[in-house]
């Protein structure tokens, strides 16, 4: 399945130049491009995913930055929050990452009394991707 990154940005509520802006930068690397630089480009399932999953870390209060590397850390630690389900607890108002788990009740252990303060983002693992797409 190949998606359409103005549909993505669509379902997302995200504007599509920040998507494309994520794109250029070497954030996602497309499966392929249509034609010249700033064609449109191609996204398979792994994109998707990958799109979605920087979506809901910048939505949690993650910066990019930041967001980039969580994901690059994962993979380095042995995660792989594209074909498992994690769990990252994140402190909005220091835009940290407080604990990563892929068991939901380790994680929320650690939410407690700061309901507010901090988040539970789930990441979407790449079998899900039906759901988000």
């Amino acid at each position: 399945m190949t998606a359409n990154l103005k549909q993505i940005a669509k379902e997302q509520r995200v504007p599509y130049s920040t998507l494309a802006s994520w794109i250029e930068r070497g954030l996602i690397e497309p499966s392929r491009r249509t034609g010249k630089s700033g064609a449109a480009v191609v996204l398979d399932d792994k994109n998707v995913v990958e799109l979605s999953n920087l979506i809901r870390l910048r939505k949690g209060g993650l910066s990019l930055q930041r967001a980039r590397h969580l994901m690059e850390d994962l993979r380095a630690a042995g995660y792989n929050p594209l074909s498992q389900g994690v769990f990252v607890v994140l402190d909005r108002r220091r835009g940290r990452v407080l604990r990563i788990s892929t068991d939901k009740k380790a994680a929320r252990e650690v939410l407690g009394p700061h309901q507010g303060q901090y988040v539970m983002i789930e990441l979407v693992p790449e079998s899900d991707q039906k759901e988000v797409a």
